[in-house]
This record gives C-alpha cells, sequence and structure tokens, in this order.
C-alpha cells in the first residue's frame, strides 16, 4: 500500500505541460484507467478537445461468422506474433440483432445499420448511441467529421427513380434533414472520409455500370463536386474498391492482368493519381480464387501494404517487388468473415 501511494504521489508531480504532452501518446486501454487517478487527469482525459489530439494506432475490426467482432492489432499481425495474440474480442453493445453490417468509420467511431436503424459505436472506449430511425432503407451510408461545427455527421442515401435523395444527420442533435438531390447513381458500397468530405463511385448509364467518376460531398458546405478518377483499363466494377491508404483516396480497379491500385496523392488533382502496385492474377491463381477482389487496408511499418484477398485472406504487399506474404487465412470455417473495416483508437465520443 505505501509503495502504490508513492508511485501515486511521483506520477502526481509531474508538471502539467509534460503530462500533455504524454498522456496522448499512451493507448485508450490505459487513458481510461487513468482517469481514476485524480480529478485533474479525469478532467484532462475526458476534455473533448484532448479527444481531438489523442491519435491511437490503426486496427482491424473484422465482423466473423456468428455475432463474434475482433479488434486485430495490424503490426502486430505483420510481426508474425500470431492471431490469438493480436486480437482483442469485443462486446458487442447491441442484442437486438444477431448481424448489423458494418457501414463506415471515422476518427475511431464505427456506424453500423439495418432497415433504417443506425448505429455509432466507439469499439475502444466502448461508448455508444442508437441513432434517431432514419427514413431511408439504403444500406448506402457515409460517416465523416466536420470541422466547422465540430460535429460528426452521418449521411444516407435513398432513391427515388433516377434521382438520388440526401439525408444528414448530425451526432449532437441526433436529427435528420433532406439537402440536395443527386443526378447520380450509386454502387452499392459506402462511402468513403477524406479531407472533409464523402466519396462514392459514380456510374452512368453510357458506362454500362463501369465507375465514370468519384462523388464527393461536402460536409461543411453540404454540397457535391466530382472528382476525377485515373485513366485506366476500365473492364468491369464489379471488383473495384474505393477506400483510403495513409490519408489519400485510393482506388483498386479490376483488369485484363490483374488488379491496380491506385491513390491520390494531391486530393482533387487528376494528375496527382499514381499506381501503387499492379497484382498479376497468378496471386489469385496461387490461393485457388476464381474471383480477384483486393482491399488495401493501411500501411505497416516498413511501408509495405495489409491489405484482404477476397474478404478471406489476409496479407502483405511488398512494393519494391510485387510479392505477398501471407499473414492469415480466414477460410477455415471458425473465422470466415462478414465484415472488416480499419479504425484507429480513440476517445472520441459518439454523443
Amino acid at each position: 500500500m505505501m509503495m502504490k501511494h508513492k508511485t501515486l504521489t511521483t506520477m502526481l508531480s509531474i508538471p502539467q505541460d509534460l503530462i500533455m504532452e504524454i498522456l496522448p501518446k499512451l493507448p485508450v486501454k490505459s487513458l481510461l484507467r487513468f482517469k481514476s487517478v485524480c480529478k485533474s487527469w479525469k478532467s484532462i482525459i475526458t476534455d473533448p478537445q484532448f479527444a481531438r489530439l489523442h491519435s491511437g494506432p490503426a486496427r482491424l475490426l473484422i465482423k466473423c461468422k456468428g455475432v463474434e467482432y475482433h479488434s486485430v492489432d495490424c503490426e502486430a499481425l505483420v510481426d508474425n506474433c500470431g492471431y490469438d495474440k493480436a486480437i482483442v474480442k469485443l462486446q458487442f453493445p447491441i442484442k437486438d440483432y444477431g448481424w448489423l453490417p458494418i457501414l463506415a468509420s471515422c476518427n475511431g467511431l464505427i456506424c453500423f445499420g439495418l432497415s433504417g436503424k443506425l448505429y455509432v459505436w466507439n469499439p475502444s472506449t466502448g461508448d455508444f448511441k442508437q441513432l434517431r430511425k432514419s427514413s431511408s432503407r439504403s444500406l448506402q451510408c457515409g460517416l465523416g467529421y466536420d470541422k466547422s461545427i465540430d460535429d460528426y455527421k452521418v449521411v444516407v442515401i435513398g432513391y427515388t427513380g433516377r434521382l438520388s435523395l440526401v439525408d444528414v444527420l448530425t451526432l449532437r442533435t441526433n436529427t435528420w434533414r433532406r439537402t440536395q438531390d443527386f443526378n447520380y447513381c450509386f454502387g452499392v458500397r459506402n462511402a468513403i472520409f477524406v479531407n472533409g468530405a464523402l466519396h462514392w463511385e459514380a456510374y452512368s448509364d453510357s458506362t454500362d455500370g463501369i465507375i465514370s467518376n468519384l462523388v464527393a460531398f461536402d460536409l461543411a458546405e453540404e454540397t457535391s463536386r466530382i472528382i476525377p478518377i485515373p485513366e485506366y483499363e476500365r473492364i468491369s466494377s464489379l471488383y473495384n474498391w474505393l477506400g483510403v491508404l495513409g490519408g489519400c483516396l485510393c482506388l483498386c480497379c479490376k483488369t485484363e492482368s490483374g488488379v491496380d491500385v491506385w491513390i491520390m496523392k494531391e486530393y482533387g488533382v487528376k494528375e496527382s493519381w499514381m499506381k501503387l502496385i499492379s497484382i498479376p492474377s497468378q496471386v489469385f491463381k496461387d490461393w485457388n480464387l476464381v474471383s480477384r477482389p483486393f482491399r488495401p487496408l493501411v500501411y505497416s511499418r516498413d511501408g509495405g501494404i495489409v491489405g484482404i484477398i477476397n474478404n478471406k485472406i489476409l496479407v502483405k504487399c511488398n512494393l519494391n517487388n510485387n510479392s505477398f506474404q501471407l499473414i492469415k487465412t480466414y477460410n477455415d470455417g471458425k473465422f470466415n468473415i462478414d465484415d472488416v473495416i480499419v479504425y484507429e483508437e480513440s476517445l472520441v465520443s459518439p454523443r
């Protein structure tokens, strides 16, 4: 007891400016414990401004078959520590459903939804909020941060004929309102948040279902604009994927020879699209895969890419020689994947 008291006294004697340098670098799990150290530390850690300063490591949220959610340390997997040591099994807060699609993530918050019911959850803190029911039955959804009002917005897309209807909810008010309509047709995938805007793949009748542009919805202005796509061999949109990698828009495109991965180095500038890697068809054949869907997830510490193939095989890509290292196979009947999304540890509250 005396040793514990002396340790606490030492911690409390640390200068305030040094504390403010140290605390934002600590993992969320430690910070949640440290709230009970003293009133001043609790005040710091629970301050929304501190939550904005804190930045945790990237993790994968994996929805496995059944009702099981795994939070996976990407770097631990890459370092070959073993899957059981790299994961934390999470207690999902929603008991009403056996399965809910993962729709979007932003700054550590995860959005789930089904049949107009939407939920926002911070898996790092366990904090959870049920949103007011949306009138739209579409599962096309986006979640992003609007710095002009210091709040998060959920955006859903509904359809009437050829018109896309846009509804927006702010987390603080938990109210929906209709904004501008879109004259675009979107695929089944959900929005990607980059540079203050949500992004969807857009299609037109003249392109036979192949991506013609990206549509960006600015969360502050609540207006849309076109983001140009790279010049690539457009043969099918079936296995295309839009995401974010290292803070940049990322587009995976199926080609005759395999899959190309592009990133937009300078936001909004068409000429800045750069082909990051070309994955030959042989890679997919080596794992006995007929289809070729590939999703880059995060950069590894050594500059490679951690990605997932066919929602079954987690791999690390070496960008220097186009080689692929198997990390984990999920098609063993125990860990089949329903959904996977990247998020970062965060103290941000959905409330």
